[in-house]
């Protein structure tokens, strides 16, 4: 149908025209940014992915930032508690040299002058090694305790038998709160109803702790009262009644202490945080202080005492160096994961250059022929006028 008033293929082409170009300004936004995901409107659901993925990226880098500090950390501590072996077996030497008869009362101070000398450079060494403000070898700083309790809760439990669940909470001053929970033999509980009912039992005692589960099921208490200087290591006790969860029985005296925690992971699970014990390394916390070479007799005491002394600088460095190398492994996990989450990232929101510049092309050429064609449609009129004549 020829018609003057309107012009259906011209305005076909005008729309054409327009979705041509605003492909043109889309791509072209692609390949100037690199990111095929400018706004949410690109791709609504690679949008949401993308940001996820973004914030786990930063997380492991944090992890990844965490598990290198705490390594700097143990090697620090692991560096002090090697000079630390180095001043015991000194002065085991010198203690086995006082020990022989051959050497006069006159030999024997001069080597306690040494001995001593010794001695204030181990209290030294334990309280100046330190990272970042944090020391491992003089039970200072931020410290507190947490009882770990060998019971799989997970699932719930039943209760076997009737008893009440008992534990003392010690205060930075020293002072101790008595905590019971009641369970009555035959009922059954989940694992929430159980930490719900000990927290609520410590609030009612007025004990500054609380109660939680642990990835592997277990009941875990911990003493936020961490006094003032933090020297209280076994401040939570399981006392007397021990009620039986089933097949398993808390027993009176289980006890528990973690001082420093390396965080590894963003989940916020416990299996995300590596456990750094505190341990005392001045001479009192070695049994060392008041040692002397001066008294013949005694020797065999001292000894004994600097044979114990390095049993414990060697249970730390066993400790701190197990713990570097689970770091260095998550450590290296870590950047593996972030890697992979890295080049996830890239395909959902990377511009593909390839793919966009033969987008582009296309929009062009559709373009061009949508002008071309709008030209067509303009000289469609001139065709009435030449029926008219």
């Amino acid at each position: 149908m020829l018609s003057i008033n309107y012009n259906p293929i011209g305005q076909n082409s005008v729309n054409q025209i327009g979705q041509s170009q605003q492909g043109i300004q889309s791509v072209m936004q692609k390949l100037t940014s690199g990111s095929r995901l400018n706004s949410a409107a690109d791709d609504v659901a690679g949008s949401s992915m993308a940001s996820r993925m973004r914030v786990q990226s930063n997380s492991l880098q944090t992890s990844v930032d965490n598990a290198g500090m705490g390594v700097n950390l143990v090697s620090t501590m692991d560096s002090a508690l090697k000079e630390t072996e180095a001043l015991l077996t000194r002065m085991t030497k010198l203690a086995e040299m006082s020990a022989t008869g051959a050497y006069s009362t006159q030999d024997r101070q001069k080597m306690d002058q040494e001995f001593q000398s010794l001695l204030a450079e181990l209290d030294r060494n334990a309280f100046s090694a330190s990272y970042n403000g944090i020391n491992l070898l003089n039970k200072e700083g931020d410290t507190g305790a947490k009882a770990v309790f060998d019971i799989d809760i997970s699932g719930g439990i039943t209760v076997a038998g009737a008893g009440s669940f008992d534990f003392d909470v010690e205060d930075g001053q020293g002072n101790t709160v008595s905590v019971s929970t009641a369970f009555v033999a035959g009922e059954k509980l989940t694992a929430d109803e159980v930490i719900s009912r000990i927290n609520a039992d410590i609030g009612v005692a007025g004990a500054n702790a609380v109660a939680s589960l642990n990835s592997q099921g277990q009941i875990v208490i911990e003493n936020n009262d961490r006094g003032t200087d933090g020297t209280n290591p076994n401040n939570i006790t399981v006392t007397a009644s021990p009620v039986e969860f089933g097949t398993s029985t808390v027993a009176a005296g289980a006890d528990g202490f973690s001082d420093t925690v390396i965080s590894v992971g963003s989940s916020g699970n416990s299996y995300d945080n590596i456990f750094l014990r505190n341990y005392d390394m001045s001479i009192a916390g070695l049994g060392v202080s008041g040692l002397t070479l001066q008294d013949s007799t005694n020797i065999g005491a001292t000894q004994s005492a600097l044979s114990i002394a390095l049993d414990k600088v060697t249970e730390a460095r066993s400790h701190y160096g197990s713990a570097q190398t689970r770091m260095e492994y998550a450590q290296e996990n870590l950047l593996q994961v972030k890697s992979a989450t890295d080049n996830s990232l890239s395909k959902l929101q990377d511009t593909d250059y390839a793919a966009a510049t033969m987008q582009l092309a296309q929009e062009k050429v559709k373009s061009q022929a949508s002008q071309a064609m709008l030209s067509q449609s303009n000289s469609m009129a001139e065709e009435v006028v030449g029926l008219l004549r």
